[in-house]
C-alpha cells in the first residue's frame, strides 16, 4: 500500500504545482489512471523535463497529461527518445507540436508501428510527407485492418487516392461511413464488410501455412 505522506501527497503536489493541473484535472487523472500515484516523483520530473525540451509546457502539457496520463510511465531513454529521433528522421521539425496533437505516439514502437505505417503510407500509397505531418493521427490506426484494407479496397474499386481530400479522409471515418462516403458504396457498407472478412480469412490462412512450414523446418 502506498504511503500517503511519502508517495501519494508528493505526486499530487507535483501534478498541481509542477505540471499545473487544477484539482478537477487531478481527480480526472487519478480516476482514469490511478497507477500514477505509484510513480516516483523523480521519474515524473525527468519525463516532464523531456517534454519541456520539446517545447511542450503550460496549457499544452496539461492537455497531454489529462488526455494521456500514461505518458508519465514512459521511460525517456528507451521509449520517448527513439520516437522523437524517428519523427525527426522523417522530416518533422516541430516534434513538440506533432506530439501535442497525438500524445500516445511517444508510446508507440518505432520498429513495429511507426516505421511500417510510414513506409506503407509513403511507398505503397504514395502519400507525400506533408500529408503525414498534417494528420498525426494516421499513426494511431491499425496498419493491416484499417490502413491497408481501405487502400486495397479503393484500388479494387479503381478509386484514386488523389481524388480524396487528404489522408484524413481515408482514415477518419468508421467502416460504414468510409464505405459510403469515400468508397461510394450504396449498400450501407455491406460490400466493404464482406471484403474485409474475406481478406482476413485469406491472411489467417496464410499465417497458418507459414506457421506449419516453420514447424516442419524446426522438426528437421
Amino acid at each position: 500500500m502506498l504511503d500517503p505522506s511519502t508517495q501519494v501527497l508528493p505526486v499530487i503536489n507535483f501534478l498541481h504545482f509542477e505540471v499545473g493541473l487544477v484539482a478537477s484535472d487531478i481527480r480526472r487523472v487519478l480516476q482514469s489512471f490511478p497507477t500514477v500515484l505509484g510513480i516516483p516523483v523523480l521519474n515524473m520530473k525527468e519525463r516532464i523535463q523531456f517534454l519541456d525540451s520539446l517545447g511542450i509546457h503550460g496549457d499544452n502539457l496539461c492537455k497531454i497529461i489529462r488526455a494521456f496520463p500514461h505518458i508519465m510511465t514512459l521511460d525517456v531513454e528507451t521509449r520517448m527518445m527513439p520516437v522523437v529521433e524517428f519523427l525527426k528522421s522523417i522530416g518533422i521539425e516541430n516534434v513538440g507540436r506533432f506530439v501535442s496533437r497525438l500524445p500516445p505516439v511517444l508510446g508507440y514502437s518505432v520498429e513495429n508501428e511507426l516505421l511500417p505505417k510510414w513506409t506503407y503510407l509513403t511507398k505503397t500509397c504514395g502519400y507525400a510527407n506533408f500529408e503525414i505531418y498534417r494528420f498525426p493521427a494516421c499513426f494511431s490506426y491499425p496498419l493491416d485492418k484499417v490502413i491497408a484494407a481501405r487502400h486495397e479496397y479503393l484500388v479494387m474499386k479503381k478509386i484514386c487516392l488523389n481524388s480524396l481530400q487528404g489522408l484524413d479522409e481515408l482514415l477518419r471515418y468508421g467502416d460504414k461511413d468510409f464505405a459510403v462516403k469515400v468508397a461510394r458504396d450504396v449498400d450501407g457498407g455491406q460490400r466493404y464488410l464482406q471484403f474485409c472478412n474475406k481478406r482476413a480469412k485469406r491472411r489467417n490462412k496464410m499465417l497458418r501455412e507459414r506457421g506449419s512450414s516453420r514447424d516442419v523446418i524446426n522438426k528437421k
